[in-house]
């Protein structure tokens, strides 16, 4: 139905029909794809998208018995996406009230059941809110779009064969904190999803809440939280940031602080060290 070459559907609604019925059935909960309308490739040692309302799933299935024999990495991974896919959500500057109550209850089941499935694969119900938990957050973003989180993790995760997850899982902290000015209410939110007492707080300090507690969560399964830790050569910042402003300038766009190039070096000097 679309003979053309699959690269030249990257980017956005250029699937001009549908396909043949598709299926999916996940295997794991984190990119929600069986709600989504995208399909992710490498080409050239860069992560591209095709989004399309053409490549919906016709029918999808979901059923958490199918992850519990993931391994606990990839369980840690699978869902600290899921995670960042509800937060960059909420981040989106096309976010509403209704994909903001989607995220948040997202955070709220991956804050209660990543550590249970990561330690013990077959427990269902920790399952079960996880793949809810996954297909909350796709429902979200397929509505708002992703941000900055998305678009650093995409400038290292290829070269360094770092897991989908784990690139967004180290990038997402900081990206929360360099958007605080522009989002702090909503950090507010997501820290009171995570479960924070925000009681007696004050905004700026709920919203710090809300990142340690990302930082808290991501340790527990052994997300790394810098760059370093990866093998990341720190000459090689510059590189990753000239390609966050070409390659995956699409979730800039998104972004509730436009970015400058100063402004991201920095960022990934912070990120290359730990430091938040």
């Amino acid at each position: 139905t679309n003979p053309e070459p699959v690269e030249k559907f990257i980017g956005a609604q250029l699937v001009k029909n549908r396909g043949a019925p598709l299926i999916q059935i996940p295997t794991l909960s984190g990119t929600g794809s069986e709600v989504s309308p995208v399909s992710v490739l490498t080409r050239g040692r860069v992560k591209e998208a095709i989004w399309s309302y053409n490549i919906f799933p016709h029918t999808s299935l979901v059923d958490p018995v199918l992850a519990t024999t993931a391994p606990p990495n990839a369980t840690a991974s699978s869902g600290v996406d899921a995670l960042c896919h509800a937060i960059e959500s909420i981040m989106s500057i096309e976010s509403n009230e209704i994909t903001e109550a989607l995220s948040l209850e997202a955070i709220r089941l991956v804050s209660t059941y990543l550590e249970r499935a990561y330690a013990n694969g077959d427990d269902i119900e920790a399952r079960y809110g996880l793949a809810l938990a996954s297909m909350l957050a796709a429902l979200s973003f397929t509505n708002t779009m992703l941000c900055l989180g998305h678009g650093i993790a995409y400038t290292f995760s290829v070269d360094y064969n770092v897991p989908h997850g784990v690139s967004c899982g180290i990038a997402e902290p900081f990206v929360m904190e360099y958007n605080m000015p522009a989002v702090l209410d909503k950090l507010v939110s997501i820290a009171d999803a995570f479960g924070v007492d925000i009681l007696g707080l004050s905004l700026k300090d709920a919203a710090y809440e809300a990142i340690a507690a990302f930082r808290d969560l991501a340790s527990s399964v052994n997300i790394p939280s810098c760059l370093k830790d990866l093998g990341v050569e720190r000459e090689k910042l510059e590189s990753m940031v000239d390609q966050l402003f070409t390659r995956q300038s699409r979730f800039i766009a998104r972004n509730p602080r436009k970015p400058s190039r100063e402004d991201m070096l920095s960022l990934y000097e912070k990120m290359w060290e730990g430091l938040g």
